[in-house]
Parts: structure tokens; sequence; C-alpha cells
């Protein structure tokens, strides 16, 4: 048990999860242990959200589940359908840690679908997608994603579609899954945007528009580069050698056949967020001093000459992070590589690119930066911004009425990862890692450092509880949410750990 400044007691458990079958008959003595045994919580009462989640296939974009995409929803909220089941008044709080019992090196994202599934993406040395039975922690089926071998080489992601199949992109190659048997039902190497060779073109991700469609946005290395990953852009990349503009295409969920494509003006740093709008659907991508908005009619894509942000970094920023959707707005931040500058968080208005607020987070005492996008919620109309470089969190409210941006709090917490936000809209709780030395290992390629998951009030700020010291996760991974409770650990070194937070009292089998 450790004692927190703010009194409220954290019980920091780890405990590996060995069941074993057969179940003993009942002494005199042990009725009596059973009788004097605590009282526990009903599953209902401590899961309330997941408990009343209906799985199953829908008409839209995504799977009815607690996780179908890292940031949750095709918005890129990071607001999840989940719980935390712990107390948010000061009482004591158990995190317990259960590790799989398989490896799998560099594991980078999971998803879930039914409750006793999860859908886990490996990155290297070979990619594929891994079926994990979550009551028995064992693989079910295991799929290699056929990546082209002369390819430029980058991660990609898993989801799950609202037909209930599995989609993952790897390099250029996307795949469409059987989520019962591993099966590729269909796959499609993606085309290159015009004046590109095929060779320096990936995919790095792909989102589902409400219409079914598969999105997707492509990412590249200039001519001449023979540097694969994030290396092709630190060694290859310059203001003479710029990578080539983005591609993004429209493809048939059935059938992976490419529909519509549209050049941009530019690079597409981040990955697209879509947004219902007054009757439309738009796509958001944000470039380095961009963001650039397209319209999805039916199957076509048409860019968006109206709406465009451009201009918006100041001296000493970097490219801004990927584009999240809050309601009638979007809101993105700077810094998305080490800058010597502040980092500025922007919410502009759908409906007029001119109609936007900034606000200007602390000066870094060496560099500011991450690598994620930051989080928004819809409900409140509050921005989660993380600066891993300058360490810490901060909770931005936004007035849509006044159009500006007020700090609520702001907490010392260092992190280069995604912070997700579970439980209802009224006791929101954030989660994230902490792990002070990952910006250095960030700009230093490597990951010999540990990091801790927070549970923290969204209102407030204050710590709920906190894991034992972890593995380093993959950069730019989230902490994703599962049924009951659950958050996925990924670790870089092939560890699963599923964390489970707990109050006062067990609940009941």
């Amino acid at each position: 048990m450790m004692m927190m400044s703010n009194e409220r007691f954290i019980h920091l458990t780890m405990a590996l999860l060995l069941w074993a079958g057969g179940a003993a008959a009942c002494s005199e003595d042990d009725a009596e242990s059973v009788a004097d045994a605590p009282t526990c919580v009903d599953p209902a009462a401590a899961y309330p959200i997941s408990s009343s989640l209906e799985t199953g296939p829908t008409s839209s974009a995504f799977y009815d589940t607690v996780s179908p995409f890292e940031y949750a929803d095709m918005e890129r909220t990071h607001v999840h359908r989940a719980d935390f089941y712990g107390a948010t008044d000061g009482s004591e709080v158990s995190v317990t840690s259960s590790r799989y019992p398989c490896t799998y090196e560099n594991p980078y994202n999971i998803v879930t679908r039914e409750r006793d599934e999860a859908f886990l993406y490996v990155t290297d040395p070979v990619p594929y997608i891994v079926k994990i039975d979550v009551e028995t922690q064992e693989p079910v089926w295991r799929t290699d994603i056929p990546v082209l071998e002369d390819n430029f080489n980058w991660v990609g992601l898993v989801a799950v579609h609202g037909n209930g199949d599995v989609y993952a992109v790897h390099a250029r190659t996307l795949v469409r899954l059987d989520a019962a048997t591993g099966a590729i039902v269909a796959r499609a190497d993606l085309p290159p945007p015009a004046g590109s060779e095929a060779r320096d073109t990936v995919y790095n991700g792909f989102t589902i528009a409400p219409n079914g469609l598969i999105v997707g946005k492509s990412y590249g290395r200039p001519a001449g580069c023979e540097e694969s990953g994030t290396d092709a852009i630190i060694n290859c990349v310059s203001e003479d050698n710029p990578q080539p503009p983005s591609a993004i295409i429209t493809l048939d969920p059935d059938t992976l056949a490419v529909l519509s494509a549209v050049d941009l003006p530019a690079v597409a740093t981040g990955r697209p967020a879509v947004a219902q709008y007054s009757g439309e659907t738009y796509l958001y991508l944000n470039g380095a001093d961009d963001v650039f908005r397209l319209r999805l009619s039916g199957s076509e894509l048409i860019l968006d000459e109206d709406w465009r942000l451009s201009g918006f970094l100041t001296d000493g920023q970097s490219g801004s992070s990927s584009v999240v959707v809050l309601g009638d707005w979007v809101a993105f931040q700077t810094n998305g590589t080490p800058a010597r500058s502040a980092m500025t968080v922007h919410v502009v208005s759908q409906a007029d690119d001119v109609i936007s607020a900034t606000f200007d987070l602390p000066a870094p005492e060496l560099a500011s930066f991450t690598p994620s996008s930051l989080t928004a919620d819809p409900v409140s109309m509050a921005i989660y911004a993380q600066d891993g470089g300058a360490g810490h969190i901060t909770r931005l409210d936004f007035d849509e009425s006044a159009v500006t941006l007020s700090e609520n709090w702001m907490i010392q917490q260092s992190t280069i990862q995604h912070v997700t936000l579970i439980g209802p809209p009224e006791e929101r709780v954030l989660v994230g890692t902490d792990a002070p030395e990952s910006p250095r290992g960030f700009i230093m390629g490597n990951y010999d450092y540990q990091e801790e998951v927070v549970w923290r009030s969204a209102a407030t700020g204050d710590e709920l509880a906190r894991s034992d010291a972890l593995p380093a996760m993959h950069y730019g991974g989230p902490v994703t949410p599962g049924f009951d409770g659950v958050l996925f650990y990924l670790g870089i070194d092939g560890s699963i750990l599923e964390l489970s937070p707990m109050g006062p009292e067990p609940v009941c089998d």
C-alpha cells in the first residue's frame, strides 16, 4: 500500500491469474469462512457500461464493442464505452496485472469484438494479426499480412468493421479477414499517388466512413531513398527533398476495390478523422502546417477548396498531430516532433475555417512534442493535451459561444502515448502512461525505460490509481480498454498485460 500526497491509498498488486479445473467439496470450516467473506458487487453494478453493451454488427462504420478502433470511433475522440471499477472519492483501489502466456514481438495495437475476443496487430519482423481468446488468454489463429518484399515498410493498424470482419494494413497491403477463422477474404495492394513509385509508398492507417467504405491515406518517402520505417523520414527528407503528397482513397469494404482517389496538395502526416456535419460527411487530415478537408459523396471524395487551415505554425514549432472531431469543431495540437517552442492547441469551426481558438501551453525547458493526437470529449467539450517533452497533461475547456479555450487543470505526467477516456459522461476517467524517460527514448530511438499506467479523474486531474512499472510501449500507442474494466497494455518486449482496477469490494463471479 502506498500513501499519496492527496491521502488516497492506492493498493498496487501484481497477480498472475492461473486457474485450475475442479472444485473441492466444502467442509464445515470452509462454510464458516464463506459465511465470513466480504460481500461482493454485482458485475452489472461494477461495470454498467460494458455490461449493457450489446455487441454485434452495425450498418455503420464499426462493430458494436468497447474498442473496435484504436481511437475508439471515426471522430478519433479516444472516448471508449468502458468502465472504471474504482472509487473517485479517495477510497482504496487495487490494480491487478495478468500477463498473457505467449510473447508477440513488437505488438502495436489491439481491438475488441465479442466479449471473449481480441485481435492484436504485430509489426515486426513479419506483420500479422492474431486472434486471442481473452478468457483463456491463448491465441486462436494467426494470419500473416502478405507484404510486398520490395516495398517501403511502415506500421499500420487493425480495426473491426461494422460488418464484423477484421481489416488490417501494413506498408501498402490491406487485408480483410474472417473474424472466426482468420482467412483472408480480400486483399489489395494500394496505389501510390501520382508521381510516386509504389516501392516508396505506404498507407499508414485507414478509417471507416459511416456508409461502411474504407478510407485510406498514403504516406511516402522521397524518390531514391533506401531507408525504411521512420529512418526514411529522418534520414531522407529535407527542404530540397520533401515527402510526396498523400493520396486519399475509398475502397469497397467487400472486395477492397478502389472506388475513388484524390491527391492532396501536400503530405498528410496523421490519419484521417471523419465528421458528420450539416448533412455531409467530411474527412479532416493534417499536414505539417495545413489541415485539409474532403467531402465524401457516396463513394466519391472531393477536396473542399473553401475550407483549409494553413500557416498556423509559429517560429520554432513543428508539424501538427492528427485532427480530432469535437462536435461542430475540429481540434489538434502542434509539435508532433521535438520543437523548441511551446505547443499550441487549436480548435476550428467546421462551418468556417476563420472561426477558431488557440491556447499556448507552457514553454518547455528542453523540447516540446508528442507523436500522439489529443483527446476530446464532445459531451463536456473538454480537450486533453499531452506534451511528453515538457512532461505535462492539460485539460482545456472550450466555450463554443465565446470561442475560447481556458485551462481547467494541468498535472505533471510524461507520456508520448495517446490518452484514453472511459466511464460515463458525468464521471469520466482519463487513462494514460507515465514515463519520464520516454521523451529521451523517443529522441534517441530506444525503449530502455519503463512506464506506469495512471487513472485520473478527468474533472479534477486527481490520481485515482497507478500500476506497477511496466515495459515500454511502442511510441504513439494507446492503452486499450476491454470489457469489465480491463485495459490491454502492449509491451514492446512482446508482453500482453491485462490491467484491472478494483474497488474496495470484490466483484461477484
